[in-house]
């Protein structure tokens, strides 16, 4: 049982930081963009966004890959058992979710990350605006998965 406690801290840890990243780039990154003039504004996306995308890849991976060590450390193959206890019915459904929007994560950073490394070799401020009004929907939407998403852990790992 001591791996599954060393596991479960390394878990928690990646999640609340990845929910935090998450935070920032919602309330203070995004809104920061706001307040540049248009050159600016290319040019922080191009020195941040790029930086951000990746540690949230990390980020999102060390949790869904620590989450599915946890799951197989409790339940072993016996995947029958998620679905005859509520918990664990909550479990599940946060760990697919995490799943999937890791998968969308990966499938959207490299999209955006070309389009920020042409905007910034083109100089091009029309492709840094649409990129802004990309990361004004984006982030917020996976806010919200990932605020469902935890709140399915919590009440899986403690009950309501």
């Amino acid at each position: 049982m001591s791996w599954y406690n060393e596991v479960r801290w390394f878990h928690v840890f990646a999640a609340a930081s990845w929910l935090g990243e998450v935070i920032t780039i919602n309330f203070v990154l995004v809104p920061a963009l706001a307040k540049f003039s248009e050159e600016e504004r290319s040019r922080f996306i191009a020195a941040v966004f790029p930086r951000v995308f990746r540690l949230a890849s990390v980020l999102s991976f060390t949790t869904v890959a620590s989450g599915a060590t946890l799951f197989l450390l409790r339940f072993g193959t016996n995947w029958q058992a998620v679905w005859h206890t509520p918990f664990a019915s909550f479990l599940a459904a946060g760990a697919v979710l995490g799943f999937l929007l890791t998968m969308f994560h990966f499938v959207m950073e490299p999209r955006l990350s070309k389009l920020i490394y042409a905007a910034k070799a083109a100089g091009n401020v029309a492709q840094s605006e649409l990129i802004h009004s990309r990361l004004r929907v984006i982030p917020r939407a996976g806010l919200g998965v990932l605020a469902a998403i935890v709140f399915f852990m919590m009440v899986g790992a403690r009950g309501l």
